[in-house]
């Protein structure tokens, strides 16, 4: 019974060794996940993907910093903008598509130091803007670059070998004006998402 007890408590400390996080590890990794965006007065919820490559960077035991680079999928459903001549005054269903890159300091808790909490910023840069209903391209009309805060929350654990899953939760929201010589109101992103991740560790 006592040799039972010493494997079985041998092989638990082996499994959250495994399991937490060591000083001066890097992890690189991908997610990908569904946005709730929205941006403007009134307007509706966009719903959309993200997906991008992730790098996390340990200083102690919980807690890190990490750096993502993600193709965020942003903008509105049935809202109103008025630009000026040229284009229409009523545009509905804007889909504009940005680069972000958050980062993020991530502190991480729990038995197992799987749970954690991120906070930091966040700038990204405009890729595409278009509305659906005429299929105008109004990408002149934003500006090239928004940013804010960024806050998430997350669980990663153990998949296989090295290899480690997360579920995420993530927040960002908008601090800078989106439009570019908007006659009426201006406006800032914000969206939420879930996302699923898998990291592996580099060292």
């Amino acid at each position: 019974m006592k040799k039972l007890l010493t494997s079985i408590c041998l092989l638990l400390a082996a499994y959250f060794d495994a399991s937490a996080q060591t000083k001066n590890n890097f992890e690189l990794g991908v997610n990908a996940g569904v946005n709730i965006a929205t941006a403007g007065k009134g307007a509706n919820e966009r719903t959309a993907l993200n997906g991008g490559l992730i790098g996390e960077y340990y200083f102690s035991d919980n807690r890190s910093i990490k750096v993502k680079v993600s193709y965020d999928q942003k903008g509105s459903d049935d809202g109103r903008v008025t630009f000026g001549p040229g284009i229409p005054n009523t545009l509905y269903n804007i889909r504009t598509d940005y680069i972000t890159v958050p980062v993020m300091l991530n502190w991480y808790f729990g038995a197992d130091h799987g749970w954690y909490f991120s906070f930091g910023a966040y700038v990204g840069f405009l890729a595409n803007a278009k509305e659906t209903g005429t299929g105008s391209d109004i990408k002149k009309n934003y500006n090239s670059a928004e940013g804010g805060m960024s806050l998430g929350l997350g669980y990663k654990f153990k998949l296989a070998g090295k290899v480690k899953m997360l579920l995420e939760y993530d927040g960002q929201y908008g601090l800078s004006h989106i439009y570019n010589g908007n006659s009426g109101y201006n406006a800032r992103n914000d969206r939420t998402a879930f996302n699923i991740g898998l990291m592996l560790p580099l060292r």
